[in-house]
């Protein structure tokens, strides 16, 4: 006769989890990563690997930011995972001849031009390669030494010796292409983000750098984001504006401002807003928009950014985040329900018409 299994040793504070915090970090992921990323199959992986520690007797003190964490480290490594195949797929696709195992095997095409791609361009293979999966690729120093079947020594040995004839080579010419430049803090995100593209151009309006998002796919399925998250220790119980100068062309969906306040449990947003019922679209010139949401007492984070869905493009400049005084009314599409019914037989009219 079998023996009961023998019972974890917090089995009810893992339940609350459960109850409480899970649906809340899968719908964060699937907000940062997009659907590509099964995010519930994450978060369950990060918890049977919280429940194996604590079976083992190690207790972790903060469950919620432990499995924040753990759920986040491994979508990124998932995401990096898929970005990687993709692109060796690519190649194969492009090239009938390559030996779908050997993708990797020589440097992966530039796809982008320029003083940075001349330079890449001259370096010795083994340090084009290693640089392109590396920064570009976005693999870690393990995961370049597993692709390349060489050891971890060996990659950080070529970075190295590639930096210096990288910058040797940069100094010798024009400064490096700004299209391509990081937007330090800025991401790419959304439903469909591989289906959009962004850029930092030469360009400026209202005495600001302008940053340029859009659609890459004839038919998108859905939304691109540029945007970024912080925490909402600063501004608790304060009422926040985000405000930015847009102009858009042949945006055939809709463009806007958006920005949401997360609690630290739950699957709805304590506060969001979007403008999609005031949505930019078609061809725009410069305007400034804004979205304005409280930050109750019990928020954990803020993000905002700027989302094009469907065909078209849009230029952004001159981002800000401010407090605000309550003369200045809230976009939230939260707004709390009336405390009870209303106008139940109809004889109420709005304000200045008469029945």
């Amino acid at each position: 006769m079998d023996e009961p299994p023998i019972p974890h040793p917090d089995e009810p504070r893992l339940d609350r989890y459960l109850r409480d915090s899970y649906p809340g970090l899968v719908a964060r992921l699937r907000g940062s990563f997009s659907e590509r990323i099964a995010a519930e199959d994450v978060v369950q992986e990060a918890l049977v690997s919280a429940w194996q520690l604590e079976g083992r007797g190690e207790r972790i003190h903060s469950l919620d930011p432990w499995m924040t964490a753990a759920a986040t480290n491994l979508a990124r490594s998932r995401w990096r995972t898929l970005q990687a195949e993709e692109r060796a797929l690519e190649r194969v696709a492009a090239d009938p001849l390559i030996d779908p195992s050997a993708a990797l095997d020589q440097p992966p095409a530039l796809r982008f031009e320029g003083v940075v791609a001349d330079a890449i361009r001259a370096l010795p293979p083994r340090q084009a390669q290693v640089v392109l999966l590396h920064y570009f690729g976005d693999l870690t120093m393990s995961e370049t030494a597993v692709r390349l079947g060489v050891s971890e020594g060996a990659v950080k040995s070529a970075l190295h010796d590639a930096r210096g004839r990288l910058g040797s080579l940069l100094r010798d010419d024009q400064p490096h292409d700004k299209r391509r430049q990081m937007m330090i803090g800025w991401h790419m995100a959304g439903s469909h983000p591989k289906q959009y593209d962004h850029e930092l151009t030469e360009k400026t309006a209202y005495g600001k750098p302008v940053a340029r998002l859009w659609c890459t796919a004839r038919r998108p399925d859905g939304f691109g984001t540029l945007m970024q998250t912080f925490s909402s220790g600063n501004y608790l119980e304060r009422r926040l504006r985000f405000s930015g100068a847009v102009q858009c062309e042949g945006v055939e969906d809709w463009v806007g401002l958006w920005m949401r306040v997360d609690g630290a449990r739950g699957v709805e947003p304590l506060a969001f807003d979007n403008m999609e019922s005031r949505p930019i679209d078609g061809t725009r010139d410069w305007q400034r928009y804004n979205v304005v949401l409280d930050v109750p007492s019990n928020a954990r984070a803020v993000a905002l950014g700027v989302l094009l869905s469907g065909r078209g493009e849009v230029a952004m400049a001159d981002f800000g985040l401010e407090t605000v005084g309550e003369d200045v009314p809230t976009t939230n599409m939260y707004e709390a329900p009336p405390e009870g019914p209303q106008n139940l037989d109809f004889s109420e009219a709005p304000d200045g018409e008469g029945s």
